[in-house]
């Protein structure tokens, strides 16, 4: 997720997603250590999810 986030646009946002509390949590400290402000964390299924195999941008 690092990685998303340092190409995404100024202004943009990257989004990671597990289900694991653990895994969001050394995420979103690893984020935090490479000072990237524009990563987000949340916790879910893909499968759950209403973007489910796709990917999107937002104006």
């Amino acid at each position: 997720m690092l990685l998303p986030a340092r190409r995404v646009a100024p202004g943009g946002i990257a989004r990671g997603l597990d289900a694991s509390a653990d895994m969001l949590a050394l995420a979103r400290a690893n984020a935090a250590q490479a000072g990237l402000a524009n990563a987000r964390f949340l916790r879910g299924h893909i499968e759950d999810s209403d973007r489910a195999g796709r990917s999107y941008q937002r104006p």
